[in-house]
């Protein structure tokens, strides 16, 4: 806060070196990404948190959930994402070669069906997964699920604590969780 007071007072350009990723996104206005000096991808704060350009800017960013997957261009136009049985829609306009490619998703940005409510044309590329461990963290719960269809797959969601104790989410229990099209980050291989 104190240099977030100083910064404003004298209106003058600040470089923050810094490891702590709250303390860059409280007070930076552009990211830049280096690793062993070299630099790895530089932008708006909130693009380079959570959009990372590539594996290495993931890892960087401690981001979890990068997996491998196939990308294919149907005669439909729309670019769809193979991840073992699974079939992802990506965003109109994803940009990448076919073939094999890594791609990250938030934790925060997987979202939980429920399971009260029917199904519909608004549940973007829904997945049966199978709760494998949570942590309560405050009032957040990081859950590992691990994906039907592919045993190498793990991944890990963030949850307000209060939806987890509405919905039966326990280790050992089914759900299924849905990733907007928009939130699949495809990396540079």
């Amino acid at each position: 806060l104190e240099l977030r007071r100083l910064h404003q007072q004298l209106g003058n350009t600040m470089l923050l070196v810094t490891h702590d990723l709250d303390e860059a996104a409280q007070l930076a206005t552009h990211l830049l990404l280096l690793d062993q000096g070299r630099l790895l991808q530089a932008g708006a704060t909130t693009e380079v948190l959570t959009r990372p350009n590539s594996v290495q800017a993931a890892q960087l960013l401690d981001i979890p959930n990068i997996f491998t997957g196939i990308l294919e261009t149907p005669r439909s136009g729309r670019a769809l994402l193979r991840w073992g049985p699974h079939s992802l829609r990506l965003a109109a306009g994803a940009n990448a070669s076919e073939g094999r490619i890594k791609f990250a998703v938030l934790p925060q940005n997987l979202l939980l069906v429920k399971t009260d409510r029917p199904w519909g044309s608004h549940l973007e590329n829904p997945l049966p997964t199978v709760v494998r461990d949570m942590v309560t963290l405050g009032g957040e719960v990081l859950l590992w699920l691990q994906l039907q269809g592919v045993p190498e797959a793990q991944l890990q969601m963030r949850l307000p604590e209060r939806a987890v104790r509405r919905y039966p989410v326990v280790p050992g229990s089914e759900v299924t969780v849905c990733i907007r099209a928009a939130d699949i980050v495809l990396l540079e291989r």
